[in-house]
């Protein structure tokens, strides 16, 4: 298309006598290197005194050329209209790479066409699929910046110097558009050691391995903009990318991914060498800082451990802390532990990566703070004492670090009876100190030297009610084989349960709870033995 001005129709001809005049409007091709070589094109169409149109015609080699339009179809300088406009011929230029050939859909990767026959001309494009974008020639490689995708997709890349004739490669270059589906978790501890399972949606054509069977891409991830880098490895088992976490390289354990960052970060990747990130948006990652401090119920302070009957139930367990990400991913771990091994023992195996016996889902409650889970069931006669706890947010990070220098210890011991009280009576107001003698209800003897639970408690349940109080056991001591316990309790308040006046009756029955929360907690106190009094 050759745009200007005064340029005349000569081939209106002559309508009365219905004789056609000859096309005399021509386009002129002249060689810049030699001004007499010159070429007419054949196909020359008026459009409008401002446009007209030339068919380019065919020469022998690539060359710079000067278009001009002669209004009389003569070639001469004169007949010329001496504004001749730059035009090239130049072969067809074709490509034999992209780099790098995979993008998000978000866009804005910069991509190098890789090829021959290339020219740093102002109608240089590049075309993804159907969508055409600028491209510019910088040291021979064509540079073009990824458009978005609607959807993931792969497409084929062609490129124009002219803005209309595109290469036509064979076989063609493709670009993929790809977008992050899934992160799982997503959440992970700023101290690293988290792995992240990714999936990728890349369109029905996508391909992880080239045709010789080696790998197309180069997979990177980040968090944020953390320097820390995740490798990734596709796995077509899973159809999953698994990212390993960062290592340091003097320890080989995993590096921190961050100091002080927390909160809501992009989780991005890149399939490059280049390991470009910013242009992808990323799915939502959290990062958090976490410390659990405390199994409730709890006496005082923080506490590490926690008293269960053996009854063959589960029972809920309550954990406290700081930092505590609203996730629902949370998992609670469970591994055995027993009189040889020791707490430490497992705390180390979990150190090491061991994977818990029993896992059970957890919830958080985002108003008190807390996560609770429930615990693995021991029936009675179960030789095993008890669990060391683990909690995860991300599910996955069973590691001590997650909640300090500490395990979580849940010790089951059997159900103490109450054989006798020493007193069967008292007034209503309380504040009686009542005797408790009954089956053992201390650790074992490897386990805290053998003492009773912090949160050894008097149980004080009314049947006619339905309600229970709690009054922690003091002066506990045990003697004997079998042991026999006792421990002092003061008698709660029960005033305001004697419905018939100051002298009316109010029955109770005693009984003893390893963690101010059993028995009575799943109403056994109706069945399991307890003392009565009034």
């Amino acid at each position: 298309t050759v745009r200007g001005g005064g340029f005349v129709d000569s081939d209106i001809g002559d309508v009365e006598n219905n004789r056609a005049a000859p096309k005399v409007l021509t386009c002129v091709f002249i060689s810049v290197d030699s001004p007499s070589v010159r070429y007419v094109s054949q196909q020359t169409r008026f459009l409008s005194p401002e446009q007209i149109t030339c068919v380019s015609p065919s020469i022998p080699a690539p060359a710079e050329f000067l278009l001009d339009v002669s209004l009389s179809g003569q070639l001469a300088d004169h007949q010329l209209s001496g504004s001749g406009i730059r035009y090239v011929f130049y072969q067809d230029p074709f490509i034999t790479d992209l780099r790098d050939d995979v993008g998000s859909v978000n866009g804005g990767e910069v991509v190098a066409v890789v090829g021959e026959n290339f020219l740093n001309l102002e109608t240089l494009f590049c075309k993804f699929g159907e969508v055409i974008v600028p491209g510019t020639l910088v040291a021979g490689t064509i540079q073009c910046i990824s458009p978005p995708a609607e959807v993931p997709q792969t497409v084929d890349v062609e490129v124009t110097m002219n803005g209309i004739d595109y290469s036509q490669t064979v076989p063609p270059r493709r670009y993929t558009f790809f977008d992050l589906t899934s992160v799982e978790p997503s959440s992970g501890p700023i101290h690293g050691g988290t792995y992240i399972y990714a999936t990728l949606a890349g369109g029905p054509d996508m391909t992880f391995f080239r045709d010789n069977g080696a790998p197309r891409f180069n997979i990177q991830g980040k968090i944020g903009d953390l320097e820390a880098t995740f490798t990734g490895t596709y796995d077509p088992a899973t159809d999953r990318i698994a990212f390993a976490p960062p290592l340091d390289s003097s320890t080989g354990s995993p590096s921190r991914v961050a100091f002080a960052a927390t909160g809501e970060l992009p989780f991005r990747i890149s399939l490059t060498a280049t390991r470009r990130f910013a242009s992808f948006a990323g799915r939502n990652f959290i990062l958090y800082d976490a410390s659990f401090l405390s199994v409730l119920p709890c006496a005082s302070g923080n506490c590490r451990d926690l008293a269960l009957p053996k009854s063959g139930l589960e029972y809920p367990v309550t954990f406290t802390g700081t930092g505590l990400a609203n996730v629902d991913t949370i998992k609670c771990g469970y591994i055995p532990v027993n009189r040889t091994g020791g707490a430490a023992a497992v705390f180390a195996s979990f150190q090491a990566g061991a994977l818990p016996e029993a896992v059970y889902d957890g919830t958080f409650d985002p108003v008190e703070g807390q996560v609770y889970c429930k615990s693995p069931p021991l029936p009675a006669g179960e030789a095993l004492e008890g669990y060391t706890a683990a909690v995860a947010l991300n599910g996955q990070n069973f590691v001590g670090r997650d909640f300090g220098d500490e395990t979580f210890n849940l010790i089951y011991l059997p159900q103490p009876e109450v054989t006798s009280l020493s007193v069967s009576a008292g007034q209503a107001t309380g504040g009686m100190m009542l005797t408790v003698t009954g089956t053992s209800w201390n650790f074992p003897d490897w386990y805290r030297g053998g003492a009773a639970p912090a949160t050894l408690s008097c149980l004080f349940f009314l049947p006619s009610q339905g309600t229970f109080k709690f009054s922690t056991a003091t002066s506990t001591q045990c003697t004997g084989s079998p042991a026999v316990c006792t421990a002092v309790c003061e008698t709660p308040e029960f005033e305001e349960y004697t419905a018939h006046g100051s002298r009316s009756l109010v029955r109770a029955q005693v009984f003893m709870s390893l963690n101010r929360r059993d028995p009575c907690m799943r109403c056994g106190c109706l069945s399991a033995a307890g003392g009565t009094v009034e």
